[in-house]
């Protein structure tokens, strides 16, 4: 998806402050942030997944009774927690900082 971010037009490419990053000359950048952004909000979600599929594996073990006991759901709060103030944390990060255009400019 990525790699994809070369093809898309920039009039389909959704970024704070637009008359700054739509021009020919930071057109290079912007794709190349866009891109970046994407690696790492997937692999975010890769990992979570991945602590989704251990949990699911770990109660599957250990039978039916782990889901209503006090080891599963203190784990699956944090990995659900970390997840969502990852996300929130990245989000604010490039909505105030890393798409801001430098002072004095756009």
């Amino acid at each position: 998806m990525s790699r994809g971010v070369g093809r898309i037009s920039l009039a389909h490419l959704d970024v704070p402050h637009p008359g700054y990053w739509k021009t020919p000359e930071r057109e290079p950048e912007l794709r190349r942030r866009m891109a970046d952004d994407l690696l790492h909000v997937g692999t975010a979600t890769l990992l979570f997944l991945a602590g989704v599929y251990a949990l699911v594996g770990h109660a599957a073990v250990a039978g039916s009774d782990v889901l209503s006991s006090d080891v599963l759901s203190p784990w699956a709060v944090v990995l659900v927690g970390a997840f969502t103030a990852g996300v929130l944390a990245w989000v604010a990060e490039v909505l105030l900082r890393r798409y801001r255009p430098p002072s004095g400019v756009g």
